[in-house]
């Protein structure tokens, strides 16, 4: 089950994403909580520091709770191994072009988002992800994170990048995303 918490500034989304997930946790539930904010008051919430990953520990769960944020150049390097021919991904990934369209493209956080919300849901590891957003009306719309990333990279402009004018190996793993 997937769980996510929307709404404007201040609304106290991340305190109910970080009640629920204790909750769930409390349950039985094998729970991640998951923030896709930029700020840094889940991190804060839990104690996580600077790693990307903790577990929590209480003596008042049957279930585990694991909190998370989003390391955003460490999960595109992610996806890009997972898709990329093994044998260009390190000239990728020390490509300068690629090191800022990963990280501050419109849409590269959403995409990174939605990629690591992916990604723990297929790992069958929780039963539960709570999801923390940051404060925006339009917060769902990372969802649309890959239709984004693929129509800059079909638009007119993108055709300085496409094979057949420099040989940019990044678009065909823009469309497999």
């Amino acid at each position: 089950m997937i769980y996510i918490c929307i709404g404007s500034g201040g609304v106290g989304k991340t305190t109910f994403s970080s009640a629920l997930a204790f909750y769930l946790a409390q349950q039985g539930k094998r729970v991640l909580v998951l923030t896709i904010d930029p700020s840094n008051r889940l991190k804060t919430t839990m104690g996580l520091s600077d790693s990307e990953f903790k577990e929590i520990k209480d003596p008042s769960f049957k279930g585990t709770l694991h909190a998370s944020v989003i390391n955003h150049q460490k999960t595109f390097n992610e996806f890009l191994m997972k898709v990329a021919d093994p044998r260009i991904i390190e000239k990728i990934i020390s490509n300068r072009l690629y090191q800022q369209l990963s990280t501050t493209l419109s849409g590269s956080q959403d995409f990174t988002a939605l990629e690591k919300l992916l990604t723990a849901y297929e790992s069958n590891l929780y039963d539960a992800i709570v999801l923390d957003t940051p404060p925006a009306q339009h917060a769902i719309e990372f969802l649309k994170a890959p239709q984004k990333l693929s129509k800059i990279f079909s638009e007119s402009i993108a055709k300085w990048f496409r094979p057949e004018a420099t040989g940019f190996i990044g678009l065909n793993l823009i469309r497999k995303a």
